[in-house]
């Protein structure tokens, strides 16, 4: 069957009735599929080469864990806790995150597929040199973010915070952030050909180019000003 999109983003393929599931710990390579995953505390642990498939993570606590290689396809995480961790290197395909909190989190070199971020509180969190195609920010807390680095092609960022964000050495192709708060964002001009503003923000992303743009008056040449 054709999966489901939601404003361009492919939703997850989830079948229509999950059993729970019980799970303390994860183990190197471990594959949970096709289970309802509520209320779990992973809290400060570490793995690698772990999949998820076919879940749905609810009210999960991940903080300060540390997963190396880590796969999550076709998942619903839905009002868990990322704070502190140290993803490295995870993919993640057909994912829908909403409510969730990922406060200084690290996602570096991460590949991003269809990943639908909804409600989220991302403040300092870290996708240095990640990949993203098709993924959509919604209502999402993301100032002082880092995508230095990343390929940012396409996001959209759609009522989104990113204040004092940081987008040098990324690409912003068609990058959309017309709804979205841009102030103090650290970028240049090279990362921002082919990103998408509105015109109400032509004069701010001036700013952030160093560029001072002022009304012209004749008294101004005439005083040598």
């Amino acid at each position: 069957m054709k999966p489901q999109s939601k404003n361009g983003i492919r939703l997850p393929q989830l079948p229509k009735h999950l059993p729970m599931g019980e799970l303390s710990h994860l183990d190197d390579f471990g594959q949970y599929m096709e289970t309802i995953i509520a209320g779990a505390d992973f809290s400060t642990q570490g793995g690698k080469n772990i999949q998820f498939e076919q879940t749905h993570l609810r009210q999960v606590v991940f903080q300060q864990s540390r997963l190396t290689n880590f796969s999550l396809m076709d998942s619903v995480i839905e009002r868990s806790d990322l704070s502190g961790a140290r993803w490295e290197k995870g993919r993640f395909r057909r994912v829908e995150m909403t409510g969730c909190r990922l406060l200084g989190s690290s996602l570096m070199e991460g590949v991003f597929e269809d990943v639908y971020f909804k409600d989220c509180n991302a403040e300092s969190a870290n996708f240095i040199t990640s990949t993203f195609k098709n993924v959509r920010f919604e209502n999402c807390n993301l100032r002082e973010v880092s995508f230095e680095g990343a390929d940012l092609t396409g996001v959209v960022f759609f009522r989104c915070d990113l204040s004092r964000s940081i987008f040098l050495n990324s690409i912003m192709k068609l990058t959309d952030l017309r709804s979205s708060v841009i102030d103090d964002m650290s970028v240049g001009i090279n990362e921002l050909r082919g990103a998408i503003f509105s015109p109400s923000q032509a004069v701010q992303v001036a700013g952030l180019l160093g560029i001072t743009i002022k009304d012209w008056e004749e008294e101004d040449y005439q005083s040598g000003r």
